[in-house]
């Protein structure tokens, strides 16, 4: 699961990647390849559960919340608060993204930054 909003935010505040530049990442990289999950009442509710079990923010509760009911093994954050909670894979790339596109055209594999495994949700 990679949360959208967290990368677009993450891109501009560290990296000071234009907006339209991490837009246009989203758009012609990643959107093509993921399937965007719908945020419903279960997923809050489950959210509820993990926020009262682990203490967890509410954002990251309800992203976990998710990755559980829709069989989501890893997920893709800088945040490191969902760490502990068991059962997941978090991985975080180091390269920032105006280097890897849209200013040269070239497009390198950026390197995973920290890898975090546990077991199954």
């Amino acid at each position: 699961m990679i949360v959208l909003d967290e990368l677009i935010y993450a891109s501009k505040r560290k990296y000071r990647t234009p907006y339209t530049m991490t837009s246009d990442l989203v758009e012609t990289i990643i959107l093509p390849y993921v399937t965007v999950v719908e945020i419903g009442e279960e997923e809050y509710r489950e959210a509820a559960n993990l926020i009262a079990m682990l203490s967890l923010k509410p954002s990251d509760a309800l992203h976990l919340a998710t990755m559980k009911l829709n069989n989501i093994k890893i997920l893709i954050s800088k945040d490191k608060e969902p760490d502990k909670t068991p059962n997941l894979v978090r991985v975080w790339l180091t390269v920032p993204l105006r280097y890897n596109i849209m200013l040269s055209g070239v497009c390198r594999a950026p390197r995973v930054h920290h890898y975090h495994l546990k077991a199954p949700l």
